[in-house]
């Protein structure tokens, strides 16, 4: 009896095993493809995009650098498509689709299609000029939100900045936002830019545990970053996508900026609530062009409010420190290239009260973090944090004749509690 026991005992182990081990394959093959980024592009014109991706040497365009090799390495693949010839896809073996917006407002067969896509854990890009509230109204969705750290939820329709392509997953949690910076604007540009944001996506799961926030960089942030006394209230979950082409084809540069909303929790006040913005930005320069500098403003809305603190004062890399006192106790530091040059200018006297960084010789992937704190007055009930930040870069192509090419950001913070 006891063998007896002892054999279906056995037998039970060897069936678990036999089902686990397809179930664990799976899984990795799920994760496996994840990993994998599949566009298909819809557009009135014929594209050349591909091609010029495949066959450009990074020596002709460096800015191709990323999606090249995410290319070769084949986990970005890509398929264009013309909308006199084929309007919605003819299979669901894609990770990605972008379509322009003006279509979409006038085709209600390819409306309802992304709406389905959506659900489907499909990111869905429209281009062509328009807000997080077009996106949302053209698509008939009920709600734009993300989760943000800590589950916090943020609602991108409270951005009223116009975008010229604006991407979205609900159920990957990702968003997507660019201005392209080009006269004229093409679907030429619109391709490259989703391309290039698959391969920075690409480029985060690999290097994922190795950086500190969401941008991709190789800068270094040291421990203790946030202290005890403060707590993330909202944070952009999305990155800020700056573009400047230098010509038709040629990308100048690029700044990539999100942010971070702090409140203070060590104080008793009872008129007042104490809060911190963190602004992250990287500018890079390409073809020829380098960073020649750029400034970040965070300014007060509110004249009842106070400014507190700035931080990072006038310093120089390579080691760039940030401290804030009571009621946050916060101290950091972060690593950029020796010829990074910070200058802060602070206004108290006149309003809008700001801080205003202005910087140069940063290389291409320097992070450079910029922290304003505040006190947000309570007074009759008051419960409202509102700062804005305005971000400008500026790349130079050093020839006999000089040439400047920029880009500019702006942003509008308002937090209700």
């Amino acid at each position: 009896m006891k063998k007896r026991k002892a054999f279906i005992i056995l037998t039970l182990v060897v069936m678990l095993f036999s089902l686990l081990v397809p179930l664990k394959t799976n899984l990795l093959h799920v994760s496996a493809k994840e990993q994998a980024r599949k566009i298909m592009f819809f557009g009135n014109e014929e594209s050349n995009v591909i091609n010029y991706v495949l066959n450009t040497s990074v020596e002709q365009d460096d800015f191709l650098l990323k999606e090249k090799k995410y290319f070769n390495e084949n986990k970005l693949k890509a398929d264009s498509y013309q909308l006199e010839n084929m309007s919605i896809p003819g299979s669901s073996d894609y990770t990605d689709i972008a379509y322009p917006i003006e279509y979409v407002k006038e085709n209600s067969e390819v409306r309802e299609y992304l709406s389905k896509s959506l659900k489907n854990g499909k990111m869905v890009y429209l281009y062509g000029g328009l807000t997080y509230s077009d996106f949302r109204q053209t698509l008939g969705l009920d709600e734009l939100k993300l989760k943000t750290k800590g589950d916090l939820e943020f609602d991108l329709s409270n951005i009223n900045n116009t975008y010229d392509i604006i991407g979205f997953s609900k159920v990957l949690n990702q968003n997507y936002a660019v201005t392209i910076h080009s006269d004229p604007k093409s679907e030429y540009h619109y391709f490259r830019e989703i391309l290039n944001n698959l391969s920075i996506e690409l480029e985060k799961i690999e290097k994922e545990s190795n950086t500190k926030s969401s941008i991709i960089t190789t800068n270094k942030v040291s421990a203790g970053e946030y202290g005890v006394d403060s707590i993330t209230t909202t944070s952009s979950v999305y990155v800020c996508d700056e573009t400047v082409y230098c010509s038709e084809s040629g990308v100048a540069g690029r700044m990539y900026t999100d942010w971070d909303l702090f409140k203070g929790t060590g104080e008793t006040e009872s008129t007042w609530d104490y809060f911190s913005l963190e602004t992250r930005t990287i500018t890079n320069a390409y073809n020829g062009y380098s960073n020649n500098y750029a400034t970040v403003k965070h300014s007060l809305q509110d004249s009842i409010d106070e400014l507190k603190y700035g931080s990072p004062d006038d310093t120089s890399g390579p080691s760039i420190g940030i401290t804030l006192a009571f009621p946050f106790y916060i101290g950091f530091g972060y690593d950029v290239s020796s010829s990074t040059s910070i200058e802060l200018t602070t206004e108290t006297f006149y309003e809008p009260e700001y801080n205003l960084w202005k910087y140069s010789g940063q290389k291409n992937g320097d992070l450079m973090i910029f922290r304003t704190a505040w006190k947000s007055n309570t007074q009759n009930g008051r419960r409202q944090a509102r700062i804005n930040g305005s971000l400008y870069a500026r790349f130079a192509l050093w020839d006999l004749n000089p040439y400047f090419e920029s880009v500019s950001d702006y942003l509008d913070i308002n937090y209700y509690y």
